[in-house]
């Protein structure tokens, strides 16, 4: 593993399990990304508005986001999951109130929204997958509470100064297996693997082509997002490091 710079020291109240993840506001790239590998490579990017609802509209809970993010760092104890769920269940009601400019979103009321309906109950071919679980800055608006929205959409300069994909890796002692493991696993385990600091995840695209990585089957169904929470909750539910106080 080549000496990775730029780790920010981050304080927080669970076992500072986060201080080595990337910051929050960077870009996710224009790739197809799996719930785990968000929650995996990029934890913090669920303070991003539109990332965190697509979780919680195909039935994460915070409990569930905080296990997941944990379990990839091996903090999982029930002491952090639980400290983690309290400021994820802030974070999330605060994305709600950003992207549907209300102060008083709660998840029920806006429930019936598109961005808010799972996207398993979808079925109509115009509205396909990739949407659900790609981040392409031409078409995921990245909405901030801040100015760092542009006129034009898209991301800003401060989003694009991107960290390596071995930087992402820093960190991470659990990787996303089987269909949940899918391009962006793919292309930062090669990074990793041949020590290259100079891909961000702008290359994975190319990087994938090239050396022909391949989706998961199940990134191309409604299903990913839920099917991914179904089975890393009863694995992180049924570790030692869980269920040992």
């Amino acid at each position: 593993m080549p000496d990775i710079q730029g780790v920010r020291s981050r304080r927080s109240n669970y076992g500072d399990a986060f201080n080595d993840a990337i910051e929050s506001h960077h870009a996710f790239g224009s790739c197809i990304w799996g719930a785990i590998e968000m929650l995996t490579f990029h934890p913090l990017g669920t303070q991003q508005p539109l990332a965190g609802l697509r979780l919680a509209r195909n039935g994460w809970t915070e409990n569930d986001i905080a296990k997941a993010q944990l379990y990839a760092r091996d903090r999982h104890s029930q002491v952090n999951v639980h400290q983690k769920f309290g400021a994820l269940k802030h974070e999330l009601n605060k994305n709600g109130r950003i992207v549907f400019r209300d102060p008083n979103f709660t998840a029920r009321r806006y429930r019936d929204q598109q961005l808010l309906v799972p996207t398993a109950d979808y079925s109509s071919a115009s509205y396909r997958p990739r949407h659900q679980y790609d981040f392409d800055p031409k078409t995921f608006q990245p909405v901030t509470a801040d100015a760092s929205r542009s006129r034009g959409g898209g991301y800003s300069a401060a989003q694009q100064n991107l960290p390596s994909l071995v930087r992402m890796a820093v960190g991470v002692a659990n990787w996303p297996q089987g269909q949940d493991a899918g391009i962006v696993t793919q292309a930062i385990r090669w990074a990793v693997e041949h020590q290259n600091c100079s891909l961000s995840v702008h290359d994975i695209p190319i990087l994938a082509q090239r050396q022909g990585f391949v989706a998961p089957a199940e990134s191309s169904t409604m299903g990913w997002d839920q099917n991914a929470r179904n089975r890393i909750v009863p694995v992180v539910d049924a570790s030692d490091k869980y269920t040992v106080p």
